[in-house]
């Protein structure tokens, strides 16, 4: 059986598993999928895409990055992601993306690239004591 599209998820054909989250313009959502990473541990991936299109815009942290709180500004410019590691060794940290900019900033730091998200967040961890 395939996933429903995005826009499927939005009119509420998601589950405990799958679902996503509209900008409060639509012209982007966050879907998050929950994943069993060990025997009883979930992790709840994001990925940021266009809409109605939606066209992958970028991944939200992969792998062992799991999604809180995802806030988006009420003109639908940026979004606030709360993210943590598996498996928790570190507090999380709040992920700002400017969708405008194509650019986001971790726990309020300098501003980079969206698609040096991932690579950024990894740093972050390491360097509070994650040991991954």
């Amino acid at each position: 059986m395939s996933k429903p599209t995005i826009a499927e998820l939005l009119a509420g054909k998601g589950n405990a598993y799958l679902r996503a989250e509209a900008s409060p313009d639509g012209r982007h959502a966050i879907m998050i999928e929950e994943d069993e990473v060990s025997n009883g541990h979930w992790v709840a991936r994001a990925a940021l895409y266009t809409m109605p299109d939606e066209e992958l815009v970028a991944p939200i942290g992969i792998d062992s990055w799991s999604t809180g709180r995802v806030t988006w500004a009420a003109d639908g410019g940026s979004v606030f992601v709360e993210l943590w590691r598996y498996p928790g060794d570190v507090p999380g940290v709040t992920v700002e993306i400017d969708l405008n900019r194509r650019s986001t900033r971790i726990a309020g730091g300098t501003e980079l690239p969206l698609t040096r998200l991932t690579a950024a967040l990894e740093a972050n961890y390491f360097s509070r004591g994650g040991r991954g």
